[in-house]
């Protein structure tokens, strides 16, 4: 049991540096070169506790263990973290960086294994790319991906020290928006990145026909180069959204590469450049990996492999300021949310919003929650405001391979069909459970209260 509390705790608080490792003196509750953390809990044993070491600090930050502990090695002063307060089994320590001589502190962490260090990109393309021409292909396409992220990375930090990177150019992209000069600027980047791979044609949120590239190329790009470009002057996270297809041998177009349903997607993600500048993307049949970029040597580093978006998470994500022009599902959904736990969901819910799918994105793969963008009832939002492509389809994949799920509120996303390059569609994508109540409210009319046909409460819930 013991060792079993050990590893549940070890899943609940990963390690991610070595502050010090205990080797029991006695008991073998763990194997050596093991052990585990309490600086955010403390181990629910009521009659005995595990053997742990408390340590005093001498005024040159080294730690002496007590009597009463094992055996231990501490990283210097400066490397340990400050702790809070923490009743550990019926006694209570204190600890930090910086606390006098003669203070206590018990700072017990599972060792990091030897090969501790990040892989780069490169690194892993490499690894997990097989032999399979056109999975080798997407890889090419991720490096391309990550040298032109890394370009783009470096004009918008600059900010307005580069000029305004609001500034428009009066003109409209091939969704209807105001294009900026930024934009441009990154379209033309990763275009020039794609043709270092093996891309047969490109497909861009700023451009209204794809454009050919590599008549040999194995693979189609679709892109949107700089989503959320209407929040740049305002520091806001953006992103690069990017799919990658199989060519469609036959073809008699460069178009017809593109019309087909999201599952065929050989690689997808997105670059999201905000405090981090990081790439998250799903490659092959391989799970979603997140590689973030050292700004000190210019490389993006593997920071979250296989991230999991949870089950469940009460908050969500939504232009409210569209309520008015909702269908009857998504205002109940909605309506029930804001009335949390009094409310028939029984939970208080959250409200998020940044304008910046990418950011919203990212946040879900973090923490959870669920992202709507329905369609409603205004002139030419029927189907939504996102493009499928570029859009839906890239982050439906990254979602799926992260356990999530999206849909247009009922379907499945990677499931829909491509009715045209530039085709909208309602998205929700999130945490599993969530995503699927947004379905339930579509496709049962009577789950909510606020069904029409009972008024504003129903008669029974099922």
């Amino acid at each position: 049991p013991r060792r079993l509390l050990l590893e549940h705790f070890f899943s609940l608080f990963p390690p991610k540096e070595l502050l010090c490792h205990i080797i029991p003196a006695e008991r073998r509750a763990c194997a050596p070169k093991t052990a585990f953390n309490l600086t955010r809990t403390a181990f629910p044993v009521k009659d005995e506790p595990l053997d742990v070491t408390i340590c005093s600090f001498t005024g040159e930050g080294r730690a002496r263990p007590e009597p009463a502990g094992g055996r231990t090695q501490f990283l210097p002063a400066a490397a340990r973290p400050l702790l809070s307060p923490a009743k550990l089994f019926g006694r209570f320590v204190f600890g930090g960086s910086g606390r006098p001589a003669g203070s206590t502190m018990t700072t017990i962490r599972r060792a990091m294994p030897d090969n501790n260090e990040p892989k780069e990109l490169e690194a892993y393309l490499s690894e997990v790319a097989g032999a399979e021409p056109e999975v080798r292909a997407a890889a090419r396409v991720l490096r391309a991906v990550a040298a032109g992220a890394g370009e783009l990375s470096r004009i918008i930090a600059l900010g307005r020290l580069s000029g305004d990177p609001g500034a428009s150019l009066g003109r409209m992209n091939a969704d209807g928006d105001v294009q900026k000069e930024l934009d441009v600027l990154a379209n033309e980047i990763f275009i020039d990145a794609f043709r270092q791979a093996p891309v047969a044609a490109v497909l861009s949120e700023e451009m209204k026909e794809p454009m050919a590239l590599d008549r040999a190329g194995l693979v189609a790009v679709a892109m949107d180069p700089l989503d959320g470009s209407s929040n740049i002057d305002t520091n806001v996270s953006v992103g690069t959204i990017f799919s990658v297809l199989p060519v469609l041998a036959g073809a008699s177009n460069a178009e017809a590469h593109f019309l087909q349903p999201g599952r065929k997607q050989i690689a997808a993600g997105f670059v999201i450049y905000g405090p981090q500048t990081s790439i998250l993307f799903a490659l092959g049949t391989g799970e979603t990996q997140i590689f973030t970029l050292d700004r000190r040597g210019g490389r993006f580093q593997q920071t979250l492999p296989a991230p999991a978006i949870a089950a469940e998470f009460a908050e969500y994500a939504i232009n409210a300021s569209n309520y008015r022009h909702w269908e009857a599902p998504v205002r109940a959904f909605i309506g029930d949310c804001e009335e949390g736990a009094d409310g028939p969901l029984k939970r208080e819910y959250n409200m998020r919003w940044t304008g910046s799918l990418v950011a919203d994105a990212y946040r879900i793969f973090m923490r959870g929650g669920v992202f709507l963008y329905p369609g409603d009832q205004r002139a030419g939002y029927g189907s939504g405001r996102l493009r499928l492509l570029y859009e839906a389809n890239p982050v439906a994949l990254a979602v799926e391979r992260a356990g999530g799920s999206a849909t247009d509120c009922i379907q499945p996303i990677l499931d829909i069909v491509p009715s045209s390059i530039h085709a909208k569609v309602p998205l929700v994508f999130g945490s599993p459970a969530d995503v699927g109540l947004v379905a339930r409210y579509h496709s049962d009319p009577q789950f909510s209260d606020r069904a029409p046909l009972f008024g504003n409460r129903g008669l029974i819930r099922p």
